[in-house]
């Protein structure tokens, strides 16, 4: 992945929900950007696009670019 000289690399990330209550069918994620880490309170600084909100969480999941991008033929060599 390239990015050019001016532009940051954007992490998506999935923030766990504990704040509303969620019914049966609900979704449990809530998009956002990672922005931050602190190594003071062990939690991450997040942008929740859901909720146009900043906040921070040690409830994240991160979205895994490499296996993402990956393709069936690079599998097949590793398992070969």
């Amino acid at each position: 992945m390239n990015y050019g000289e001016d532009e940051d690399p954007i992490f998506e990330c999935f923030i766990i929900n504990t704040r509303d209550q969620l019914k049966k069918f609900d979704s449990k994620m809530d998009k956002g950007i990672f922005l931050w880490y602190f190594d003071t309170s062990k939690a991450y600084r997040v942008f929740n696009t859901r909720i146009l909100v900043v906040e921070e969480s040690i409830l994240v999941k991160f979205k895994d670019i490499l296996t993402s991008n990956m393709k069936l033929s690079y599998l097949n060599d590793d398992f070969s």
